[in-house]
């Protein structure tokens, strides 16, 4: 499978992302939901079987969550700012 979409894309790879992780096997609920998935965009059990591992990748670094939290802080905070502002303004008739 992911030798035809590399043929697809003519093998121009034009990004790669970088991340730390595990292969790990899939549990049975998360190969239900996978096949499901899968199975909506034409994909047989057959296909499946053949081309894709029940396999996904267990990301183990998350060096950069504490940087996301952050900003995200922030934004919830200039949101709030704006809002009361917007709030006052009506009050105040303007």
């Amino acid at each position: 499978m992911l030798e035809r979409q590399y043929e697809q894309a003519d093998g121009a790879v034009t990004e790669f992302v970088p991340f730390k992780g595990k292969v790990t096997a899939m549990d049975d609920e998360d190969i239900r939901l996978y096949r499901d998935y899968m199975s909506y965009f034409g994909i047989t059990d057959e296909e499946m079987d053949e081309y894709a591992p029940n396999l996904y990748i267990k990301v183990i670094d998350y060096s950069s969550h504490p940087v996301n939290i952050m900003i995200g802080a922030g934004l919830i905070l200039v949101g709030i700012i704006l809002l009361a502002a917007f709030i006052l303004r009506k009050i105040r008739g303007r």
